[in-house]
């Protein structure tokens, strides 16, 4: 069965490597790794005594890694940092569309105070980072990569005359590399550890993260060591991203599209969610395969009708995305089937002996038409018998509300004593008369709710489907490669899911297996279960309250044509100090940038940055806090400006929040 990370919380990891006493055979078990996976390039000319003696837990993402395993929470002791570090070997990590990456420990070490550590997480040079969690607390992250939210960092200070970021007082630092099959050796690494890490040391094709960390020192600053290593001697890092960009045909001039992409130039690839396209990106990868070996034509219209629009609770979203992580350590075809049956599609083969993949449809067309003056007989059975056929059906998704956990829809909730779920998700009088037989479907790079529902009822319907097989002259061989037929049953046709057809060479007979499909009506808003229940954010322990959502933003217009985007922000009790942030969008509403910091003077309620995003869509966002004691509240609910009609121009006091365009009369630039 395969194993899967998909960031459930679950372990994937194959071995764990017992703790060593003997730095010497730690050292010697991490070079035999090493080794093995043909990466004695990583390895610099030391003994393994030293290696072992300086913490290193290091592997190769795609042929063995090895992760951190941090073991149960405790309190830190100083000396932690520098131990020798467990780790647990695991295969290579993959991802598609948006996930929370894992982070795997390449190499950890230490410097007087200064804390390395050097994380793995997919393979493939990734799109994005949309967010990060240290501990599982969302982290702003600077531009020059200092964390800015408490315990691991302190809001900015802003220089009194021009409000720009004067000092930041940040314990821990992140730096990124994307995963390009050209990054060198982390020069940070080098210059720490000369002998134990050179420019021999790259880690190509694997996105990483270089968390360093200044430690207060237990001795030094007990009270703000406590702080930061309030959860054990290690930092827990998760970073939420956009993962590789695929191939497009419709986006290729030379493929039958009009655009730049091209199959053998990554480069030129796009990030999506689209299910049909990442199902190709992800079957190319596991298979080897080739541009040739794939009918474009009908992949660029099945990924259109993977983009229609589906009518759900709240609004619409497209009919078929794909997300998620997994280990590599199963066979290909369970990825691979995983992946098809998370986006509700198939695998199929054209008559040209090419791929493609097709989504599967509630009521899908006929392919061929089976009659009485073609079947020879028919074998029918209507569906199993009712103590053996499911009688209701369990789904779980990859859900973004649960923090890209697998978790399942609540489909059969009770209200006033009574069922309230979702009709089509169980048969009342079945289970009455038989008890439960559940349906248990897990659909593990589904990233919708309601996706995942469309899905899942028509696989319950099917599972409890007629079925049956049919004897036919030679002309039944037709269906070869054909998945969808009419078949005449008792003068009626029937729509029918049919196997491949198996041909008798002596009597000229061919026979071939089918599942009549269910009548199933258009799902409507009304026939969708909730998502499972978003998880709230970890809280800071803190006297100052959370702020509501900002009330107003503003784009400024200055005498001298500069710009500004201001936002207002209201009043905490118990703060003087407010540090505002802002998101913007690279395309709305499904590709959001990180998070940013804004300025803000202190004790004004002002944020400001010297931007000009007339027309776009916007978050803003701010924690409060106190300046004497450093006491910060959580960051409150944001303010959404949608891009209908986004950062534009309406000086509108009352009504919906909108973003105005105001030519202000006032001096330069530079804030209020």
């Amino acid at each position: 069965m395969l194993k899967k990370l998909l960031l459930a919380g679950a372990s994937l990891l194959a071995m764990t490597v017992h703790a060593w006493a003997d730095p010497v055979s730690l050292g010697s078990l991490i070079i035999t790794g090493f080794l093995n996976t043909g990466l004695g390039a990583l390895l610099p000319a030391v003994s393994a005594a030293t290696i072992g003696s300086t913490v290193l837990a290091a592997a190769s993402i795609g042929a063995g890694l090895l992760s951190s395993a941090l073991g149960r929470r405790k309190l830190p002791r100083p000396g932690d940092q520098k131990s020798t570090i467990r780790a647990e070997e695991v295969s290579e990590f993959n991802g598609i569309g948006r996930a929370e990456a894992p982070t795997v420990l390449l190499y950890g070490n230490s410097s007087g105070k200064t804390i390395y550590r050097l994380f793995g997480h997919v393979r493939g040079e990734i799109d994005y980072v949309e967010a990060y969690y240290i501990n599982g607390q969302e982290a702003v992250v600077h531009t020059d990569g200092k964390v800015l939210t408490p315990p691991f960092g302190d809001p900015p200070t802003f220089d009194g005359g021009t409000g720009i970021i004067s000092a930041v007082n940040s314990r821990v630092t992140l730096k990124e590399k994307d995963g390009s099959d050209t990054d060198t050796a982390w020069s940070d690494l080098t210059a720490a550890f000369p002998t134990l890490w050179t420019s021999d040391h790259t880690v190509p094709g694997i996105a990483q993260t270089l968390m360093i960390i200044s430690s207060p020192g237990i001795a030094d600053d007990p009270e703000e060591y406590q702080k930061l290593f309030s959860n054990g001697p290690e930092l827990e890092l998760i970073k939420l991203m956009r993962m590789p960009p695929v191939y497009d045909p419709r986006q290729d001039s030379t493929n039958g599209g009009s655009g730049s992409q091209r199959f053998a130039d990554k480069s030129t690839w796009e990030w999506t969610q689209n299910g049909i396209l990442n199902a190709v990106a992800v079957d190319a990868r596991l298979y080897g395969r080739a541009q040739a070996d794939y009918d474009w034509t009908l992949i660029a219209s099945e990924a259109t009708r993977a983009e229609a629009a589906v009518t759900v609770p709240g609004g619409t979203e497209q009919r078929s995305r794909a997300g998620g992580v997994w280990a590599a350590e199963g066979a290909r075809g369970d990825i691979l089937i995983d992946l098809l049956e998370s986006i509700g599609a198939q695998r199929r083969k054209s008559a040209d002996d090419k791929y493609w993949f097709q989504l599967v449809d509630d009521e899908p067309e006929a392919e061929i038409a089976f009659t009485d003056d073609d079947i020879y007989s028919v074998s029918w059975k209507p569906g199993p018998d009712a103590v053996e056929r499911p009688n209701i059906v369990n789904i779980k998704y990859y859900s973004s509300e649960r923090r890209y956990k697998i978790a399942e829809i609540p489909l059969h909730e009770i209200s006033g004593g009574s069922y309230s779920g979702a009709d089509w998700s169980r048969n009342e009088d079945e289970i009455d008369a038989y008890g439960e037989k559940a349906l248990d479907l897990e659909l593990g790079l589904c990233p919708s709710a309601y996706q995942a529902q469309r899905i899942g009822r028509r696989k319950f319907a099917m599972e409890c489907a007629d079925v049956g097989e049919i004897v036919t002259k030679m002309s039944g061989w037709a269906a070869l490669r054909l998945l969808y037929a009419d078949i005449t049953i008792g003068g009626v046709a029937q729509r029918c899911e049919i196997g491949a057809p198996v041909a008798n060479g002596k009597t000229g007979k061919v026979t071939i297996p089918f599942k009549v499909i269910p009548s199933l009506e258009a799902m409507e808003a009304a026939d969708y279960a909730d998502p499972a229940p978003e998880v709230p954010p970890i809280p800071i322990n803190s006297e100052i309250a959370t702020p509501s959502a900002p009330t107003e933003a503003l784009q400024i217009t200055y005498p001298d044509a500069s710009k500004e985007v201001r936002v207002a922000l209201g009043t905490v009790s118990g703060a003087d100090r407010y540090a505002p942030i802002m998101r913007e969008y690279t395309a709305y509403p499904n590709r959001p940038e990180r998070w940013q910091v804004m300025n803000c003077y202190p004790g004004s309620r002002v944020g400001w940055l010297v931007e000009d995003l007339a027309g776009d869509p916007l978050d803003f966002r701010y924690m409060a806090y106190n300046s004497g004691s450093g006491e910060p509240s959580d960051y409150g609910a944001a303010l959404e400006i949608d891009d209908t009609p986004g950062l534009g121009v309406d000086n509108t006091a009352c009504g919906p929040v909108t973003i105005s365009n105001i030519v202000y009369d006032a001096g330069g630039g530079g804030g209020p």
